[in-house]
């Protein structure tokens, strides 16, 4: 019997050593459980040296892009599927320039991290009591998911003018793909976070208070809202027009979401790609 671990990465966005390790981890767990006599790790996106030599003396056979590419060259139309779910050609040649350098491996004992946090985040319930709680437990969720992303961390930053505050201010880090769009394209250096610990979906108001953070000739045209309930219907066109009329960007994301994530990363799956999801969907559903 053998076992197939299956995890989605970026393909111009190589996970990092640690989290490619709690991926090995995961399967070859699995594959003790039950047994197996074979474990296979296939993910989508090249293996570059350090990736490789993180493999090298685990138990775990690893197919890349490029070895999925090469099993389907016989199947036409499996080919194209891959070329189109990768955004590449077959075959394709990448540079490693810029790669991530080889980093220490985590501690076992820290695999379960994502899901210590995801608990203590359920287990707040929504109202206003629960608010500094839920600030909290954000902000810890979000230095777990993005550390290698995001920097600076200013917590509770006030306006010059003290008329507005924000709960979370970080600085963008060039590591992924999600976050070089970010920062090139639409060229916000700095990324706004609110919480909001509500019992109801965000409303308009919520979504034009957040929008006055956002200065363009700041380099902060970026704002995510983590709420329990997501954002009413009303509310995602007051966004869709911040976006089209003034090119700010703001996306939501629920309790559920966040904690799908933290649980998704003690196993080797990369937040990045789902910010990356909304990000693209969000925008290529943008309407005039």
């Amino acid at each position: 019997m053998s076992v197939v671990e299956v995890k989605h990465y970026r393909y111009l966005s190589p996970p990092s050593v640690d989290l490619f390790m709690r991926a090995l981890r995961r399967t070859k767990t699995i594959k003790s459980l039950l047994k197996a006599k074979r474990g296979l790790l296939v993910i989508s996106c090249r293996l570059n040296p350090q990736l490789e030599a993180a493999a090298k003396n685990e138990d775990i056979e690893v197919w890349d892009s490029d070895r999925l590419f090469q099993e389907a060259t016989a199947f036409p139309s499996l080919l194209l599927k891959f070329e189109q779910l990768f955004e590449v050609s077959a075959p394709v040649t990448i540079s490693t320039e810029n790669q991530p350098q080889v980093e220490n491996f985590q501690n076992t004992s820290e695999q379960a991290k994502g899901q210590t946090l995801s608990e203590s985040f359920l287990a707040i319930q929504p109202g206003r009591e629960g608010s500094r709680d839920f600030e909290g437990a954000c902000i810890n969720a979000l230095k777990y998911l993005f550390e290698k992303d995001l920097h600076g961390w200013h917590e509770q930053c006030e306006t010059e003018d003290g008329l507005h505050r924000r709960d979370l201010v970080c600085r963008i880090l060039p590591n992924s793909e999600v976050w070089r769009l970010i920062l090139s394209d639409l060229s916000s250096r700095y990324v706004v976070f609110e919480f909001k610990n509500y019992g109801a979906a965000i409303t308009q108001s919520e979504i034009i208070t957040t929008e006055k953070y956002l200065y363009p000739s700041a380099l902060r045209k970026v704002a995510i809202i983590i709420s329990p309930h997501g954002c009413s219907q009303s509310s995602i066109r007051v966004i869709q027009g911040a976006m089209r009329e003034h090119g700010k960007l703001i996306l939501t994301l629920t309790v559920k979401e966040i904690s799908d994530l933290l649980v998704g990363k003690d196993c080797g799956t990369d937040p990045n790609t789902y910010l990356f999801e909304q990000v693209d969907n969000f925008l290529m559903g943008l309407g005039r």
